[in-house]
């Protein structure tokens, strides 16, 4: 994730981040796991208090000799509907970003850079 500066475990299901959000702003808030089920799937959702509320899962499925990633997001962000339009001109949509990031992940493994 291009974007994610880092994460601090607290416990076995929450954590704190910190990531750049759109024009460099930093952006930090707390997660908890709220479906785990290895190694098929993984969902959360922040804690009240943090600058976006959101929510996601990613699911793990066999394809042949690969595996299928599945990434759903949920997220208001923040300024609304209009800051989300403004982001996703400025190329800071978080969606995007994360297309972005699991393509560039793919390319990494199939090129051999990462170990599977």
């Amino acid at each position: 994730m291009s974007h994610l500066e880092r994460v601090e475990v607290l416990s076995e299901t929450r954590s704190r981040w910190r990531a750049q959000g759109p024009a460099g702003i930093p952006l930090e808030w707390e997660a908890e796991i709220i479906n785990d089920q290895p190694p098929h799937l993984i969902a959360w959702r922040t804690l009240p208090g943090g600058p976006v509320s959101h929510a996601g899962s990613v699911r793990f499925a066999p394809s042949g000799a690969a595996t299928r990633i599945d990434v759903s997001l949920q997220y208001d962000p923040p300024g609304g509907e209009l800051a989300h339009a403004v982001a996703e001109l400025m190329d800071a949509d978080a969606g995007a970003r994360i297309e972005r990031d699991l393509r560039e992940f793919q390319r990494a493994l199939e090129s051999g850079r990462l170990a599977a």
